[in-house]
Protein backbone atom coordinates (compact mmCIF):
# COMPACT_ATOMS: atom_id res chain seq x y z
CA UNK A 1 0.00 0.00 0.00
CA UNK A 2 2.55 2.13 0.41
CA UNK A 3 4.59 1.71 -2.02
CA UNK A 4 1.80 2.18 -4.66
CA UNK A 5 0.52 5.23 -2.53
CA UNK A 6 4.41 6.52 -3.12
CA UNK A 7 4.34 5.64 -7.02
CA UNK A 8 1.18 7.60 -6.95
CA UNK A 9 2.89 10.66 -5.23
CA UNK A 10 5.93 10.42 -8.33
CA UNK A 11 3.48 10.21 -11.08
CA UNK A 12 1.35 13.30 -9.70
CA UNK A 13 4.75 15.34 -9.25
CA UNK A 14 5.73 14.44 -12.96
CA UNK A 15 2.32 15.58 -13.85
CA UNK A 16 3.16 18.38 -12.46
CA UNK A 17 6.71 19.49 -13.47
CA UNK A 18 6.17 20.30 -16.34
CA UNK A 19 3.47 22.75 -16.13
CA UNK A 20 4.69 24.69 -13.11
CA UNK A 21 8.81 24.86 -15.14
CA UNK A 22 6.59 26.65 -17.74
CA UNK A 23 4.24 28.90 -16.13
CA UNK A 24 7.35 30.04 -14.04
CA UNK A 25 9.14 30.57 -17.32
CA UNK A 26 6.91 32.28 -18.79
CA UNK A 27 5.89 34.55 -15.65
CA UNK A 28 9.47 34.97 -15.38
CA UNK A 29 10.64 35.97 -18.40
CA UNK A 30 7.91 38.36 -18.88
CA UNK A 31 8.37 40.18 -15.80
CA UNK A 32 11.97 40.87 -16.33
CA UNK A 33 11.37 42.08 -19.92
CA UNK A 34 8.42 44.67 -18.51
CA UNK A 35 9.67 45.90 -14.77
CA UNK A 36 12.90 47.91 -14.59
CA UNK A 37 15.71 46.93 -12.11
CA UNK A 38 14.95 49.46 -9.53
CA UNK A 39 11.51 47.62 -8.92
CA UNK A 40 13.10 44.00 -8.80
CA UNK A 41 15.72 45.82 -6.03
CA UNK A 42 12.70 47.81 -3.77
CA UNK A 43 10.84 44.49 -4.24
CA UNK A 44 13.39 42.14 -2.94
CA UNK A 45 14.75 44.71 -0.64
CA UNK A 46 18.08 44.46 -2.37
CA UNK A 47 21.25 46.63 -3.76
CA UNK A 48 20.67 47.34 -7.09
CA UNK A 49 23.75 45.55 -8.29
CA UNK A 50 22.29 42.54 -6.41
CA UNK A 51 19.10 43.21 -8.62
CA UNK A 52 20.80 43.04 -11.65
CA UNK A 53 22.12 39.55 -11.12
CA UNK A 54 19.11 38.37 -9.47
CA UNK A 55 17.06 39.32 -12.70
CA UNK A 56 19.83 38.20 -15.18
CA UNK A 57 19.75 34.63 -13.31
CA UNK A 58 16.12 34.33 -13.37
CA UNK A 59 15.65 35.00 -16.91
CA UNK A 60 18.07 32.88 -17.82
CA UNK A 61 16.65 29.75 -16.01
CA UNK A 62 13.45 31.02 -17.78
CA UNK A 63 14.95 30.59 -21.17
CA UNK A 64 16.70 27.85 -20.63
CA UNK A 65 13.08 26.09 -19.71
CA UNK A 66 11.24 28.10 -22.80
CA UNK A 67 13.85 26.93 -24.98
CA UNK A 68 14.09 22.92 -24.17
CA UNK A 69 10.12 22.71 -24.74
CA UNK A 70 10.37 24.70 -28.05
CA UNK A 71 13.75 22.65 -29.04
CA UNK A 72 13.66 19.68 -27.57
CA UNK A 73 13.15 18.09 -31.21
CA UNK A 74 15.52 20.29 -32.51
CA UNK A 75 17.46 16.94 -33.78
CA UNK A 76 14.65 15.98 -36.17
CA UNK A 77 15.39 19.15 -38.26
CA UNK A 78 18.80 17.25 -39.44
CA UNK A 79 16.60 15.49 -42.85
CA UNK A 80 16.29 19.07 -43.82
CA UNK A 81 20.15 20.20 -43.76
CA UNK A 82 20.35 19.90 -47.21
CA UNK A 83 23.46 21.18 -49.04
CA UNK A 84 21.66 22.28 -52.38
CA UNK A 85 19.02 24.44 -49.74
CA UNK A 86 22.41 25.81 -48.13
CA UNK A 87 24.32 27.08 -50.96
CA UNK A 88 21.23 28.71 -52.57
CA UNK A 89 20.84 30.58 -49.21
CA UNK A 90 24.40 31.54 -49.21
CA UNK A 91 23.67 33.03 -53.13
CA UNK A 92 20.66 34.98 -51.78
CA UNK A 93 22.40 36.16 -49.02
CA UNK A 94 25.17 37.41 -50.86
CA UNK A 95 23.01 38.84 -53.73
CA UNK A 96 20.82 40.89 -51.06
CA UNK A 97 23.85 42.00 -49.36
CA UNK A 98 25.45 43.43 -52.74
CA UNK A 99 21.81 45.23 -53.32
CA UNK A 100 21.99 46.32 -49.61
CA UNK A 101 24.93 46.38 -47.97
CA UNK A 102 24.44 48.12 -44.65
CA UNK A 103 26.54 45.58 -42.88
CA UNK A 104 26.61 46.69 -38.84
CA UNK A 105 23.52 47.24 -36.72
CA UNK A 106 22.35 51.11 -37.09
CA UNK A 107 19.35 52.90 -35.86
CA UNK A 108 17.54 50.87 -33.69
CA UNK A 109 19.65 48.08 -33.99
CA UNK A 110 22.68 50.32 -32.78
CA UNK A 111 20.58 50.87 -29.62
CA UNK A 112 19.43 46.84 -29.24
CA UNK A 113 23.17 46.18 -29.94
CA UNK A 114 24.39 48.01 -26.86
CA UNK A 115 21.33 46.57 -24.48
CA UNK A 116 23.24 43.43 -25.46
CA UNK A 117 26.49 44.57 -23.58
CA UNK A 118 24.79 44.91 -20.45
CA UNK A 119 20.83 43.53 -20.88
CA UNK A 120 19.53 43.74 -16.77
CA UNK A 121 20.64 46.61 -15.94
CA UNK A 122 18.76 49.07 -18.37
CA UNK A 123 15.82 51.29 -18.02
CA UNK A 124 12.70 49.35 -19.36
CA UNK A 125 11.80 51.10 -22.25
CA UNK A 126 9.99 49.52 -25.84
CA UNK A 127 13.28 48.88 -26.78
CA UNK A 128 14.17 46.94 -23.68
CA UNK A 129 10.98 45.00 -23.86
CA UNK A 130 12.17 43.20 -26.51
CA UNK A 131 15.10 41.69 -24.46
CA UNK A 132 15.36 38.30 -26.07
CA UNK A 133 18.41 38.50 -29.17
CA UNK A 134 20.08 41.06 -26.68
CA UNK A 135 19.80 38.66 -23.57
CA UNK A 136 20.79 35.50 -25.92
CA UNK A 137 24.14 37.69 -27.55
CA UNK A 138 24.93 38.45 -24.08
CA UNK A 139 24.60 34.79 -22.51
CA UNK A 140 26.78 33.65 -25.81
CA UNK A 141 28.90 36.75 -25.26
CA UNK A 142 28.06 37.68 -29.07
CA UNK A 143 27.29 41.34 -27.54
CA UNK A 144 28.56 44.85 -28.92
CA UNK A 145 28.05 46.45 -32.13
CA UNK A 146 30.59 43.95 -34.34
CA UNK A 147 29.57 40.43 -32.73
CA UNK A 148 25.91 41.52 -32.26
CA UNK A 149 25.93 41.91 -35.97
CA UNK A 150 27.17 39.01 -36.39
CA UNK A 151 24.55 37.31 -34.67
CA UNK A 152 22.16 39.22 -36.57
CA UNK A 153 23.16 38.13 -39.77
CA UNK A 154 23.37 34.43 -38.83
CA UNK A 155 19.85 34.84 -37.84
CA UNK A 156 19.16 36.17 -41.01
CA UNK A 157 20.73 33.73 -43.02
CA UNK A 158 18.41 31.05 -40.91
CA UNK A 159 15.58 32.96 -41.76
CA UNK A 160 16.32 32.45 -46.28
CA UNK A 161 16.99 29.30 -45.34
CA UNK A 162 13.85 28.31 -44.06
CA UNK A 163 12.32 30.49 -46.28
CA UNK A 164 13.74 27.78 -48.68
CA UNK A 165 13.40 24.75 -47.55
CA UNK A 166 9.78 25.83 -46.73
CA UNK A 167 8.60 26.79 -50.00
CA UNK A 168 10.16 23.86 -51.54
CA UNK A 169 9.33 21.21 -49.11
CA UNK A 170 5.89 22.34 -47.53
CA UNK A 171 4.17 24.73 -49.85
CA UNK A 172 6.00 22.58 -53.30
CA UNK A 173 6.97 25.56 -55.04
CA UNK A 174 10.53 25.96 -56.74
CA UNK A 175 11.39 29.16 -57.72
CA UNK A 176 15.41 29.91 -59.10
CA UNK A 177 17.87 32.02 -57.18
CA UNK A 178 17.12 35.40 -59.32
CA UNK A 179 13.44 34.36 -58.06
CA UNK A 180 14.16 34.04 -54.43
CA UNK A 181 16.33 36.92 -54.62
CA UNK A 182 13.47 39.36 -56.13
CA UNK A 183 11.02 38.03 -53.51
CA UNK A 184 13.52 38.55 -50.60
CA UNK A 185 14.02 42.64 -52.15
CA UNK A 186 10.71 43.05 -50.23
CA UNK A 187 9.28 41.96 -46.91
CA UNK A 188 10.76 41.31 -43.55
CA UNK A 189 14.03 40.47 -44.96
CA UNK A 190 15.46 43.04 -47.07
CA UNK A 191 15.10 45.36 -43.93
CA UNK A 192 17.80 43.37 -41.98
CA UNK A 193 20.27 44.52 -45.08
CA UNK A 194 19.03 48.21 -44.35
CA UNK A 195 18.80 48.17 -41.13
CA UNK A 196 20.59 45.40 -39.08
CA UNK A 197 20.03 44.78 -35.48
CA UNK A 198 15.99 44.55 -35.42
CA UNK A 199 14.73 41.24 -33.52
CA UNK A 200 11.32 41.15 -35.24
CA UNK A 201 13.01 38.27 -37.92
CA UNK A 202 12.92 35.89 -34.87
CA UNK A 203 9.42 35.71 -35.12
CA UNK A 204 9.73 34.67 -38.68
CA UNK A 205 12.29 32.04 -38.06
CA UNK A 206 10.89 30.72 -35.36
CA UNK A 207 7.20 30.79 -37.20
CA UNK A 208 8.80 28.69 -39.70
CA UNK A 209 11.28 26.39 -37.76
CA UNK A 210 7.54 25.20 -36.47
CA UNK A 211 6.84 23.59 -39.81
CA UNK A 212 9.76 21.19 -39.31
CA UNK A 213 10.61 21.05 -35.78
CA UNK A 214 7.45 18.44 -33.96
CA UNK A 215 6.24 20.54 -30.90
CA UNK A 216 4.12 19.76 -28.32
CA UNK A 217 1.28 21.61 -26.23
CA UNK A 218 4.04 23.01 -24.09
CA UNK A 219 6.54 23.77 -27.41
CA UNK A 220 3.90 25.83 -28.79
CA UNK A 221 3.00 27.91 -25.71
CA UNK A 222 7.29 28.15 -25.87
CA UNK A 223 7.64 28.97 -28.94
CA UNK A 224 4.81 31.80 -28.77
CA UNK A 225 6.18 33.05 -25.77
CA UNK A 226 9.74 33.73 -26.94
CA UNK A 227 8.28 35.52 -29.90
CA UNK A 228 6.64 38.13 -27.07
CA UNK A 229 10.33 38.33 -26.08
CA UNK A 230 11.41 39.22 -28.75
CA UNK A 231 9.50 41.48 -30.24
CA UNK A 232 5.67 42.64 -28.45
CA UNK A 233 4.14 44.38 -31.62
CA UNK A 234 5.64 41.96 -34.57
CA UNK A 235 4.32 39.00 -31.59
CA UNK A 236 1.05 40.15 -31.88
CA UNK A 237 0.73 40.98 -35.55
CA UNK A 238 2.42 37.63 -36.79
CA UNK A 239 3.19 35.45 -34.53
CA UNK A 240 -0.32 35.10 -32.57
CA UNK A 241 -1.90 35.35 -35.59
CA UNK A 242 0.46 32.56 -37.39
CA UNK A 243 -0.69 30.50 -34.30
CA UNK A 244 -4.47 30.55 -34.59
CA UNK A 245 -4.23 29.42 -38.50
CA UNK A 246 -1.38 26.84 -37.71
CA UNK A 247 -1.47 25.59 -34.38
CA UNK A 248 -4.38 22.89 -32.99
CA UNK A 249 -7.62 24.99 -32.08
CA UNK A 250 -8.28 23.65 -28.57
CA UNK A 251 -4.92 25.42 -27.96
CA UNK A 252 -6.32 28.52 -28.89
CA UNK A 253 -6.98 30.02 -25.28
CA UNK A 254 -3.69 29.42 -23.88
CA UNK A 255 -2.18 31.75 -26.88
CA UNK A 256 -4.87 33.91 -26.06
CA UNK A 257 -3.68 34.00 -22.56
CA UNK A 258 -0.15 35.45 -23.27
CA UNK A 259 -0.50 38.54 -25.33
CA UNK A 260 -3.18 39.48 -22.54
CA UNK A 261 -0.29 38.51 -19.51
CA UNK A 262 2.01 40.62 -21.17
CA UNK A 263 0.76 43.55 -21.47
CA UNK A 264 -1.19 43.41 -18.74
CA UNK A 265 2.34 43.58 -16.96
CA UNK A 266 3.17 46.23 -19.49
CA UNK A 267 0.55 48.48 -18.46
CA UNK A 268 1.19 47.35 -14.61
CA UNK A 269 4.58 49.40 -15.13
CA UNK A 270 2.90 52.19 -16.18
CA UNK A 271 1.33 52.00 -13.20
CA UNK A 272 -2.15 51.59 -15.77
CA UNK A 273 -1.38 55.26 -16.96
CA UNK A 274 -2.59 54.70 -20.68
CA UNK A 275 -1.15 58.28 -22.10
CA UNK A 276 2.41 57.60 -20.87
CA UNK A 277 2.27 54.36 -22.18
CA UNK A 278 0.90 55.51 -25.80
CA UNK A 279 3.47 58.55 -25.69
CA UNK A 280 6.41 56.52 -24.55
CA UNK A 281 5.60 54.41 -27.80
CA UNK A 282 4.80 57.15 -30.38
CA UNK A 283 6.48 60.27 -29.32
CA UNK A 284 8.90 61.37 -32.08
CA UNK A 285 11.37 64.80 -30.83
CA UNK A 286 8.03 67.25 -30.90
CA UNK A 287 5.51 65.30 -32.65
CA UNK A 288 4.16 62.14 -32.15
CA UNK A 289 3.81 59.38 -34.47
CA UNK A 290 -0.46 59.83 -34.79
CA UNK A 291 0.46 64.07 -35.45
CA UNK A 292 3.01 62.71 -37.97
CA UNK A 293 0.71 60.36 -39.87
CA UNK A 294 -1.66 62.84 -40.77
CA UNK A 295 0.61 65.53 -41.59
CA UNK A 296 2.46 62.60 -43.89
CA UNK A 297 -0.75 60.40 -45.39
CA UNK A 298 1.26 60.46 -48.58
CA UNK A 299 4.18 59.15 -47.08
CA UNK A 300 2.27 56.34 -45.13
CA UNK A 301 0.40 55.43 -48.33
CA UNK A 302 4.04 55.26 -50.28
CA UNK A 303 5.45 53.18 -47.45
CA UNK A 304 3.13 50.29 -47.56
CA UNK A 305 3.32 50.11 -51.51
CA UNK A 306 7.38 49.84 -50.92
CA UNK A 307 6.47 47.48 -48.04
CA UNK A 308 6.29 44.44 -51.01
CA UNK A 309 6.60 46.98 -53.88
CA UNK A 310 5.81 44.83 -57.39
CA UNK A 311 4.65 41.68 -55.09
CA UNK A 312 1.42 43.18 -54.47
CA UNK A 313 0.32 42.25 -57.38
CA UNK A 314 0.95 38.38 -56.90
CA UNK A 315 -0.93 38.97 -53.20
CA UNK A 316 -4.00 39.79 -55.06
CA UNK A 317 -3.70 37.89 -57.49
CA UNK A 318 -2.81 35.04 -55.15
CA UNK A 319 -5.95 36.07 -53.49
CA UNK A 320 -8.24 35.99 -56.64
CA UNK A 321 -7.46 32.45 -57.56
CA UNK A 322 -7.28 31.05 -54.18
CA UNK A 323 -10.99 32.53 -53.15
CA UNK A 324 -11.90 31.22 -57.02
CA UNK A 325 -11.07 27.48 -56.10
CA UNK A 326 -13.18 28.20 -53.17
CA UNK A 327 -9.96 27.23 -51.04
CA UNK A 328 -11.27 30.15 -48.34
CA UNK A 329 -8.57 28.92 -45.52
CA UNK A 330 -5.63 29.42 -47.43
CA UNK A 331 -7.93 32.86 -48.80
CA UNK A 332 -8.59 34.00 -45.41
CA UNK A 333 -5.56 33.13 -43.82
CA UNK A 334 -3.60 35.44 -46.55
CA UNK A 335 -5.80 38.66 -46.11
CA UNK A 336 -5.29 38.37 -42.12
CA UNK A 337 -1.94 37.62 -42.34
CA UNK A 338 -1.37 40.59 -44.87
CA UNK A 339 -3.51 43.19 -44.12
CA UNK A 340 -3.68 42.74 -39.93
CA UNK A 341 -0.23 44.37 -39.97
CA UNK A 342 -1.66 48.22 -42.61
CA UNK A 343 -3.56 48.54 -38.67
CA UNK A 344 0.42 49.69 -37.68
CA UNK A 345 0.33 52.22 -40.44
CA UNK A 346 0.53 55.40 -37.97
CA UNK A 347 4.11 53.60 -36.42
CA UNK A 348 6.78 55.71 -37.64
CA UNK A 349 8.88 52.91 -40.00
CA UNK A 350 5.70 51.78 -41.93
CA UNK A 351 7.15 49.70 -44.77
CA UNK A 352 9.38 47.83 -41.88
CA UNK A 353 6.02 46.94 -39.46
CA UNK A 354 3.46 46.72 -42.95
CA UNK A 355 6.08 43.63 -43.95
CA UNK A 356 4.94 41.47 -41.20
CA UNK A 357 2.76 39.62 -42.99
CA UNK A 358 5.43 38.08 -45.18
CA UNK A 359 4.11 34.61 -44.46
CA UNK A 360 1.09 35.42 -46.21
CA UNK A 361 2.90 37.03 -49.15
CA UNK A 362 4.78 34.02 -49.99
CA UNK A 363 1.92 31.80 -49.80
CA UNK A 364 0.25 34.11 -52.25
CA UNK A 365 2.98 34.42 -54.39
CA UNK A 366 3.07 30.79 -54.49
CA UNK A 367 -0.58 30.12 -55.44
CA UNK A 368 0.15 32.97 -58.50
CA UNK A 369 3.45 30.93 -59.82
CA UNK A 370 1.33 28.15 -60.56
CA UNK A 371 -1.54 29.66 -62.11
CA UNK A 372 -0.17 32.64 -64.07
CA UNK A 373 2.22 32.15 -67.31
CA UNK A 374 5.98 31.44 -66.53
CA UNK A 375 5.85 35.22 -68.91
CA UNK A 376 3.97 37.40 -66.71
CA UNK A 377 4.83 35.66 -63.26
CA UNK A 378 8.43 37.03 -64.21
CA UNK A 379 7.68 39.80 -65.33
CA UNK A 380 6.28 40.66 -61.96
CA UNK A 381 9.33 39.19 -60.63
CA UNK A 382 11.76 41.28 -63.08
CA UNK A 383 9.85 44.94 -61.93
CA UNK A 384 9.70 44.02 -58.74
CA UNK A 385 14.11 43.40 -58.73
CA UNK A 386 14.92 46.07 -60.58
CA UNK A 387 12.59 48.31 -58.64
CA UNK A 388 15.14 49.42 -55.56
CA UNK A 389 13.95 48.75 -51.90
CA UNK A 390 14.29 51.92 -49.98
CA UNK A 391 12.18 52.04 -46.42
CA UNK A 392 9.26 54.87 -45.90
CA UNK A 393 7.97 55.97 -43.43
CA UNK A 394 5.56 59.04 -41.66
CA UNK A 395 9.16 60.33 -39.54
CA UNK A 396 11.90 60.06 -42.44
CA UNK A 397 10.47 62.99 -44.57
CA UNK A 398 10.48 60.41 -47.51
CA UNK A 399 12.29 57.37 -49.22
CA UNK A 400 15.40 56.38 -47.44
CA UNK A 401 17.92 54.61 -49.33
CA UNK A 402 20.84 52.47 -47.91
CA UNK A 403 24.74 51.81 -48.85
CA UNK A 404 24.92 48.81 -51.89
CA UNK A 405 23.78 48.31 -55.42
CA UNK A 406 20.69 49.98 -55.01
CA UNK A 407 21.39 53.10 -53.52
CA UNK A 408 24.35 53.21 -56.11
CA UNK A 409 21.48 53.26 -58.72
CA UNK A 410 18.76 55.78 -56.94
CA UNK A 411 22.56 58.11 -56.67
CA UNK A 412 22.67 58.06 -60.24
CA UNK A 413 19.09 58.58 -61.02
CA UNK A 414 19.22 61.68 -58.50
CA UNK A 415 22.35 63.04 -60.31
CA UNK A 416 20.33 62.48 -63.88
CA UNK A 417 17.19 64.40 -62.82
CA UNK A 418 19.70 66.97 -61.47
CA UNK A 419 21.59 67.51 -64.36
CA UNK A 420 19.45 66.22 -67.56
CA UNK A 421 15.96 66.95 -66.42
CA UNK A 422 15.77 69.85 -64.36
Amino acid sequence: MKILLNNKIIENFKKLIKPVCLFYAVVASFLVANFPTVKFAYALNISRDNAVLMRGFIFFIAIIILFYFTFKNFYKLKEYLLWDVFFRSVAVFLFLAILVSTLRATYMGEVYANISLSPFDQDVGFFYRRILEPAVAFFLQLKGQFLYSCLHFLITFSSIYMIILWLEKKVLVNFKIWQLVSIMTAGMIIHQFEAPGYPDQIILLLALLSFFVPLNKYGRISLLALMFLSHESAALFLGFIFSWFYFPKEERWYYFLLPVSYYFLWLVNYDFNFTNLFLGHLSLTNENAITLFFKNINLAVLSVFFAYKFLWILVFIGCYFYFKEKNYKLFYQIIVMVFAPLALVIVPDTSRVVAWGNIGVFLAIACSSKHLSARAFNLILVLNLLLPSVAVGTASGGAVSYAGLYGFVIYLFKLLVKNYLM
